[in-house]
């Protein structure tokens, strides 16, 4: 069941329902948390196109699971231990770095009241180049690693309790150091959905390393206790980042958590009259695959920056495509990235690239309502690339060494 769950037709869905809903409920109360008292329908008849191509794009590919074979991990314990130590060293200098640009921790400096999350973004515009996005880097490439430990530990029926719980502390302290959210749910969702094409269950990966079996009833109740926190967590964040302005219910503040993409995504709509596109640039979708800090922002091949109400919030997975392209944009987009995801995810249960790629996948599909992550280089484009060619790379090597240990023999 629980593989099911994570097809992408299925978690594109989850998506598109997270988008739409909030869509229906400011229909339906007239509040738009006081920007606007009109409400577009711009956002479902886009998000309902999409889907419905994206489902399509999923049915011209391979479809299924097929039998669960990994090759055997070329790396010794020791060694992936090493690299795990290595990479949080990495991610420890660079979260150092970070303190530097914003002046100390601002998780920290938001409960104090020293600073807001605008400050925040201010300074990250002041860092150097690629300084920011290559601790996101190695905050995916860490995330990775200790599923591969998880893997390879419990292969070889043994506890890397230490090492797994110690790296992903660090990964998500990186990830909140901020104050922002997405980063720990993302690690969460990275980690479950591995898990689940991997081994069946999204707990299977923790359970392996418990010195008990939880029954159904210990993992509903630890489920629930997950969720709450969860929510609780997106509340007070924002409680912080924003000095108490947005001190609401956990209800609430997913609401408007929700709300703000789609506001954003009724004004494109409004200033485009429709659907778009604005003015046709294909060439804008592309535009966050390049570095923050080389793009021309006044570049009339890439065309201007869409709208937005709440200029702090995305505006959901089809911003730059609605803006740019329109309707034919949305279409093409959406099928060849189903075609492709359920390509990555049939390939998951058989190679640990695909497998780690589509971790990413995974939240990518689900936090769709807020952000495209395909076309974000840091946040799938690259990190795929690297899965890809060190599984390619080690995949290669197993293949020449067991031909050097296996020499074929000259038939006589």
């Amino acid at each position: 069941m629980w593989p099911k769950l994570f097809r992408p037709d299925v978690l594109f869905l989850i998506g598109a329902l997270q988008a739409i809903i909030p869509s229906l409920l400011l229909v339906g109360t007239g509040v738009n948390a006081g920007y606007r008292s009109g409400v577009l329908y711009g956002p479902v008849i886009i998000w309902v196109l999409g889907y419905i191509s994206f489902w399509a794009g999923t049915r011209l590919v391979r479809r299924g699971k097929p039998h669960t074979r990994y090759p055997a991990i070329p790396l010794s314990l020791g060694v992936i231990k090493l690299g795990l130590v290595m990479l949080s060293l990495v991610c420890l200098i660079e979260i150092y770095g970070a303190t530097k640009v914003y002046g100390g921790i601002p998780l920290l400096a938001f409960a104090s009241g020293q600073m807001d999350a605008s400050d925040t973004n201010l300074l990250e515009t002041q860092s150097g180049f690629g300084q920011l996005g290559a601790l996101t880097l190695t905050v995916s490439l860490l995330t990775a690693l200790v599923f591969i430990l998880i893997m390879k530990a419990r292969r070889a029926g043994v506890s890397a309790v230490p090492w797994i719980g110690s790296a992903l502390l660090i990964d998500i302290f990186a990830t909140m150091i901020n104050g922002k959210r997405q980063g720990m749910l993302m690690t969460v969702m990275f980690i479950v959905c591995c898990s689940t094409v991997a081994f069946g269950s999204p707990s299977a990966a923790i359970e392996s390393f418990l010195p008990w079996n939880p029954g159904r009833k210990t993992k509903l109740i630890f489920g629930a206790a997950v969720c709450v926190f969860v929510l609780n967590a997106i509340s007070g964040l924002a409680a912080i980042r924003s000095l108490g302005a947005m001190n609401f219910s956990a209800v609430d503040n997913l609401l408007l958590y929700y709300g703000f993409p789609v506001m954003n995504m009724e004004e494109q709509c409004r200033v485009a009259d429709g659907l778009g596109p604005m003015e046709f640039k294909p060439l804008g979708i592309v535009k966050t695959l390049l570095p923050a800090k080389s793009i021309d922002r006044d570049s009339t091949l890439l065309g201007a920056d869409p709208p937005r109400i709440e200029v702090t919030s995305p505006s959901g997975f089809y911003e730059r495509i609605q803006w740019d392209t329109g309707p034919f944009g949305i279409v093409l987009f959406s099928l060849c990235c189903g075609a492709f995801c359920q390509t990555v995810y049939y390939r998951a249960f058989l190679g640990y690239g695909s497998l780690l790629a589509y971790g990413l996948i995974a939240w990518a599909l689900f936090s769709a309502p807020l952000y495209n992550h395909f076309l974000n280089l840091l946040y799938f484009p690259l990190p795929a690339l690297i899965f890809w060619g060190v599984s390619g790379s080690a995949r290669l090597y197993m293949e020449v060494f067991n031909a050097k240990q296996h020499p074929m023999q000259d038939v006589q």
